[in-house]
């Protein structure tokens, strides 16, 4: 459905559900509920599906993303030039990049890419075991088998690339970084059609996604008549 349809929709359901005002509800109301529906869908399969917490951001090493293939039309990726990694590589001074997180809603994986093109995963690694990983003979990064740790906030993600011990340091050409981005604010532009903003979460969620669109207002209707209702 494109986002006209979805505010059709969005009425015919109503007045199904006996919202009789649902016809004069402006657009912009209409929107307010399915972008909020949307990224309330988007939030459910994340926490359902993925191995962490989501406010964190980063799934962890062995996390498994195939089961998220619902938000397929979210999923995407970045690369971080050479001219953009900075550090020496060295234990206190690692390769270093920051992305901007400002559109993002998880991250889920992270690749090193050589001089060579040759492309490989790294493995995330917490923080608090950081040096106890770089100091582990068996587990230590090397140039196949780098080592990432994270740390930032909600605007920006510094990456931090560990690719072996300190007399076998290998600059990376390039940090290739697969995510899930967030969800388009959707817009209908009555006066100016070409400046409407379509739902892109894939099209067999969009019936759902405008059912709990309705549910919301009318969630949101109970709570004002219930405030009217104290205040007599």
């Amino acid at each position: 459905m494109n986002i006209e349809e979805m505010h059709v929709t969005f009425r015919e359901l109503g007045q199904q559900m006996g919202i009789q005002t649902t016809r004069a509800i402006f657009s912009e109301n209409i929107d307010i509920c399915i972008n909020f529906a949307i990224n309330a869908k988007a939030r459910s399969i994340l926490r359902q599906n993925v191995g962490t917490g989501f406010p964190d951001k980063v799934t962890r090493d062995n996390a498994k993303v195939s089961s998220i293939n619902g938000l397929y039309t979210l999923y995407t990726h970045g690369k971080i030039t050479e001219e953009n990694i900075k550090g020496t590589g060295s234990r206190y001074e690692p390769y270093s990049a920051i992305i901007d997180s400002t559109s993002v809603y998880l991250y889920t994986g992270f690749d090193c890419m050589y001089s060579d093109n040759d492309v490989v995963h790294c493995r995330l690694v917490e923080r608090e075991s950081l040096f106890d990983t770089l100091d582990d003979f068996c587990n230590r990064p090397t140039k196949r088998f780098p080592v990432v740790a994270i740390a930032g906030n909600e605007a920006n993600l510094v990456v931090d690339v560990y690719t072996g011990t300190t007399d076998k340091l290998v600059k990376p050409n390039a940090i290739i970084y697969t995510y899930i981005r967030k969800p388009a604010t959707v817009i209908l532009d009555e006066e100016n059609p070409e400046n409407s903003v379509n739902c892109d979460l894939p099209e067999h969620l969009h019936k759902d996604i405008v059912t709990d669109a309705v549910n919301y207002y009318l969630q949101s209707l109970s709570s004002k008549q219930g405030d009217a209702g104290s205040q007599t």
